[in-house]
């Protein structure tokens, strides 16, 4: 059996998979369910992988895969093979190595940017049971398909037609200014709020992420809250100001990201904020900001938004690349 092996490696934990490749070198099946590790719990990279190696199913392992891909948060040194990120052990994750130690040829393993690896998963089943917000109309001059996930921090990419992924720093975007009346009168304190932090040039991901969501909730309420019982008071409706202030400004980057990949297909929606509180993106406040286009209103229209409900994206996006890697070696 041919396999490849995917991680998705992180500041706080690792996760890992195997899939099987099918007969012509495209992502099958997971092997096994995915599991993963606390990076604090290891002395290094090393230490935390040749763990994850004796996790596996039986007759699963670094060594005998036909590929190796892992997805990184951090900034990936070909030269020195680290990945550089301050949560990382003394501030690296020294994949090279355990490329040296396991005796595994470099040629096996690609090392990608997080969001850069996550968007390829667009291109396998994890998109079959998305929920569909807004349907995406036949457009012949479609050239990508978006990926947008508000997590940690808000990643954005594309993957084009011919499979090629065009990486965006979008999360990094100003936000401009909100659409809808109600949140106009809020606005002027959400500024003052980031001033007093710092920010003098708020940007999307500054509300599109884990943070932002509980400082915006702060804002709102004068209230302080940890991300989950925020969400736990969306799910009860008892924080709708704070789920269509978000969903606003998320359709807002979405429209942002349609421009800039001009003309998407579709904008699929993912990241840890949205898995866990998915009203967010089906909140009418979020096609509303999103349709509010002031140039090419008509095409904006025809571009589909989906939300993916599969947990696993990052392990998808990084089992394609992978596969990738074996059709070339193959």
């Amino acid at each position: 059996m041919d396999y490849v092996i995917a991680g998705d490696l992180g500041g706080t934990k690792t996760a890992w998979v195997a899939f099987e490749l099918t007969k012509d070198k495209t992502l099958g099946r997971m092997i096994g369910e995915p599991f993963a590790l606390v990076d604090t719990e290891y002395k290094s990279f090393s230490s935390l992988a040749a763990d994850a190696d004796g996790n596996f199913p039986k007759g699963v392992n670094f060594k005998k895969a036909a590929a190796i891909s892992i997805g990184a948060a951090g900034v990936w040194d070909a030269k020195d093979q680290v990945v550089k990120l301050p949560h990382y052990w003394e501030g690296e994750a020294n994949i090279g190595e355990f490329i040296r130690s396991q005796k595994i040829d470099p040629k096996h393993v690609r090392i990608l940017n997080d969001f850069e690896s996550e968007v390829r998963c667009i291109a396998t089943e994890v998109v079959a049971d998305a929920v569909v917000l807004q349907k995406s109309q036949s457009v012949p001059d479609a050239t990508s398909s978006i990926l947008i996930g508000p997590g940690t921090g808000l990643g954005v990419a594309a993957l084009t037609k011919e499979n090629t992924v065009i990486r965006s720093e979008g999360g990094n975007i100003p936000i401009g200014f909100p659409i809808s009346s109600t949140f106009r009168a809020i606005w002027p304190y959400m500024i003052n709020f980031w001033n007093e932090e710092g920010i003098t040039c708020p940007r999307f991901e500054d509300i599109l992420s884990g943070n932002g969501l509980a400082n915006l909730h702060f804002v709102l309420t004068g209230h302080r809250l940890e991300t989950p019982e925020i969400s736990g008071l969306i799910k009860k409706n008892k924080a709708d100001e704070t789920r269509d202030f978000f969903a606003e400004i998320l359709g807002l980057a979405c429209q942002s990201a349609a421009y800039f990949f001009w003309l998407p297909k579709t904008i699929y929606l993912t990241g840890g904020v949205l898995k866990k509180t998915p009203e967010l993106a089906t909140s009418q406040a979020f096609l509303k900001a999103f349709n509010a286009a002031t140039a090419h209103q008509d095409e904006i229209h025809t571009i589909g938004v989906s939300l993916i409900k599969n947990p696993f994206t990052a392990l998808y996006g990084a089992g394609a690349a992978a596969a990738v890697v074996a059709q070339k070696l193959h």
